[in-house]
């Protein structure tokens, strides 16, 4: 029976941990996680997804304890300033709570329940291994159905909260998407397990940033509610109700295998569900008319890394139509924690962000990203402005090289390319007398983008090419020296250093193109067509090119 189990989070190890003093990774219970956290560098979860549903917990207790109000800053310096948080306060609600926080109980599952749905049945603890309640099954994982899949009590426990966080919707209908299945979450690091948990820590109750989540007197954790699946038409009581929010009923069926209590077999059924509109503090949102709220939240795009938007985290958050982005609460909050010199402007971080890309209820990649930033970018606006401006010159770098390429393919695959739809436009290069040198370069325009429309609609010469990523990854470790220096440094000086590394990136990634057009006169002649018109661009936006 599984009534001699008990596995208790409080005191049991799972939480993996990174030591701060000799990178060693150890497992702790939540209360030493809590205690030592000043000790520690990080979580370490199996996967980024793991990781981030670890800090969901962590916070949700800290909120809970501490409750920091909006307007008391000598509170939030206290927590600051201090070399461990008051575990006093945290063991005796930890205490409190303890017979909720049983994996195994007999009575009350910690994020658990049963489900009566007739579609939800046991089935192997595979769909709970990768966090997201379907079978992930990337490449060289041999775990199937039929050979099992035993997962320790801790393992579990982990796999868990992450399928609380970001598992899918579903298995007929009956699953819905968890907060954090799509998007991408971010988080503030610091130099410590205590000073993450702090820097992400938002003012509880926020009678600031209503507009975005309210919270309610009867706002609680789902460990203290009489029952956490009561119908609230997707709507979280507050941010305590959200960051422990079950879309998912889950059930562990635990067994003892060679004196270790482990689970193999796992039931899934429909929970809460949580509404479209709603947008999570968490996510950086940018406008979209297409989606319900007016916004979507940021994802990971395959050929670029999130940095390429990363002034968009650090503006303040404004009301009103003209806004464009919504950051994440914590980045928010902190601009006001640094106007109050509860921190000072001239520390540096970290951004972290962590979620996955899945495509028609298939995980195709988890990722997690990091850079480096100063606090200054949060009350600065005029270096956020420069951050802005070089962050859009390589995004128009990155479009004038996707066109350059189109034109290397249009002469390429095209043997008539001067002509290429020109009498579309009513401009007729041998009739009318006109060079093609002299045609202007607004028909130009034209003229390659309706080609590079019809490309990219479908894989083709620019897709293999794989220029777009290229691109991106060649500024990839100049962006994690430009951002720092930018901060510290002369602006103009650092601006120039960085143009130029964009300058070189775009070229690169056209010479690495290049090769994938073998040789022939036609492709000679598409390569300095395509060639020419990168450097005109380049030129144009960010002057001669200068030698470094």
């Amino acid at each position: 029976m599984s009534d001699q189990f008990s596995f208790n989070l409080i005191d049991e190890m799972w939480i993996p941990c990174i030591r701060t003093n000799d990178g060693q990774t150890v497992i702790l219970s939540l209360r030493q996680t809590l205690a030592e956290s000043h000790t520690l560098y990080d979580i370490a979860g199996d996967t980024p997804l793991q990781t981030a549903a670890l800090y969901r917990l962590l916070i949700a207790i800290l909120l809970r304890v501490y409750r920091p109000a909006a307007d008391d800053f000598a509170v939030w310096q206290e927590m600051w300033r201090s070399l461990t948080w008051d575990m006093d306060r945290i063991n005796a609600y930890l205490d409190e709570w303890r017979h909720r926080f049983d994996l195994f109980a007999t009575e009350r599952r910690f994020y658990q329940s049963d489900s009566d749905d007739s579609r939800a049945v046991r089935k192997s603890a595979i769909s709970l291994k990768y966090g997201t309640g379907f079978r992930h099954n990337p490449l060289f994982d041999h775990d199937n159905d039929a050979r099992g899949l035993a997962l320790s009590a801790h393992e579990a426990a982990r796999d868990l909260l992450t399928v609380q966080a970001f598992g899918f919707g579903g298995d007929r209908g009956m699953l819905t998407d968890a907060p954090w299945s799509k998007g991408v979450v971010f988080f503030v690091q610091g130099d410590t397990l205590k000073e993450t948990l702090f820097l992400n820590l938002l003012p509880y109750p926020d009678e600031t940033g209503g507009d975005r989540l309210p919270d309610w007197e009867i706002d609680h954790p789902s460990w203290e509610m009489d029952d956490p699946f009561m119908e609230r038409k997707g709507q979280p009581l507050g941010y305590l109700d959200l960051l422990t929010w079950q879309n998912h009923k889950v059930m562990l069926f635990p067994e003892k295998r060679n004196d270790q209590l482990v689970v193999s077999e796992v039931k899934f059924g429909g929970g809460l569900r949580i509404a479209k509109a709603l947008m999570d503090p968490m996510k950086l949102n940018l406008r979209n008319e297409k989606f319900e709220n007016g916004f979507r939240p940021l994802s990971f795009e395959e050929s670029k890394s999130l940095w390429a938007n990363s002034y968009a985290l650090f503006a303040r958050m404004r009301m009103g139509r003209e806004t464009t982005s919504w950051p994440p609460l914590a980045f928010n909050w902190l601009h006001q924690l640094v106007e109050q010199q509860v921190i000072k402007p001239h520390l540096a971080y970290r951004c972290k962000a962590m979620g996955l890309s899945k495509n028609k209820g298939k995980v195709e990649y988890l990722r997690e990203e990091r850079f480096p930033f100063s606090l200054r970018y949060l009350v600065d606006e005029a270096l956020r402005n420069l951050l802005r401006d070089a962050l859009q010159e390589a995004e128009k770098a990155s479009g004038f090289l996707s066109k350059s390429l189109c034109m290397t393919s249009m002469y390429l695959l095209q043997a008539s390319a001067d002509n290429y739809k020109w009498e579309d436009l009513r401009i007729n290069v041998q009739n009318d007398g006109i060079h093609r040198d002299e045609i202007p370069n607004s028909v130009k325009e034209e003229i390659i983008g309706r080609w590079e429309k019809g490309q990219l609609k479908k894989p083709g010469w620019i897709i293999h090419t794989e220029a777009d990523i290229y691109f991106w990854s060649a500024l990839d470790v100049p962006f994690q020296e430009f951002i720092v220096r930018l901060a510290d440094q002369d602006g103009d000086q650092v601006v120039n250093w960085w143009r130029e590394r964009v300058r070189a990136a775009a070229k690169g990634a056209f010479d690495k193109a290049k090769e994938y057009a073998h040789e022939s006169d036609r492709a000679h002649r598409a390569v300095v067509e395509g060639r020419g018109y990168l450097r005109y661009q380049l030129e144009q936006m960010l002057g001669k090119e200068v030698k470094v």
